[in-house]
């Protein structure tokens, strides 16, 4: 499944510091300092902010010790789930690209470490690159869309019932408000449709 752009929150305006950049900046300003049209409310993650989900695991936010890669240290969302399915049959659905479709995003998805990627959806691209890779144990990449510079961690931990997944994002700063309460609401609903997935598939 693709997931798709929903109502969000108009983000806040940029800090008095920050210096207009050109039209191709990742912020949307044009040379002249005007704003355009603000791209946050095109992500997948962000735009779930103003649609609560009913019953998806509860997200928490705290300061990472550290943020892989070069994506700054900042604000991080914490999602945990159980599945009851073992820790191969998770990685699979993590790591290949048909079935990150359907419950994340389409892309050229390869679980080899420095491959770069993009998720696709009608409403842009994420771009990635694979920095961890250890079956059936951990999987990071960088998420970068528009400003947001991030890095998304998923730890599988076995249990007695099947698999407690981790997903953490961090790199959110202080004036991405939006993409924080975005990624708060919409990695539970990302989640949930893995689990539907899992609950469907061999």
């Amino acid at each position: 499944m693709t997931a798709r752009p929903l109502a969000t929150p108009k983000p806040p305006a940029p800090s008095r510091d920050e210096t207009p950049r050109d039209a191709s900046s990742a912020d949307g300003r044009r040379s002249d300092g005007s704003a355009q049209r603000d791209p946050s409310q095109l992500d997948p993650v962000q735009s779930a902010a103003s649609q609560p989900a009913a019953s998806a695991p509860a997200a928490s936010a705290g300061r990472p010790a550290a943020a892989l890669g070069a994506a700054p240290v900042g604000e991080t969302v914490v999602v945990e789930r159980e599945f009851a399915h073992p820790p191969a049959k998770l990685w699979r659905a993590l790591t290949t690209p048909h079935l990150m479709a359907e419950w994340l995003m389409e892309s050229a998805f390869a679980p080899v470490v420095g491959t770069r990627f993009q998720f696709r959806a009608d409403w842009g691209t994420v771009d990635c690159e694979v920095r961890v890779v250890e079956p059936e144990r951990r999987l990071a990449y960088t998420w970068d869309a528009y400003s947001l510079k991030s890095v998304v961690t998923f730890t599988l931990t076995p249990t007695a019932t099947g698999t407690r997944l981790r997903m953490e994002q961090t790199g959110f700063r202080p004036n991405q408000t939006p993409f924080l309460e975005g990624a708060r609401a919409g990695w539970p609903r990302f989640l949930e449709a893995l689990d539907a997935l899992l609950a469907r598939t061999p």
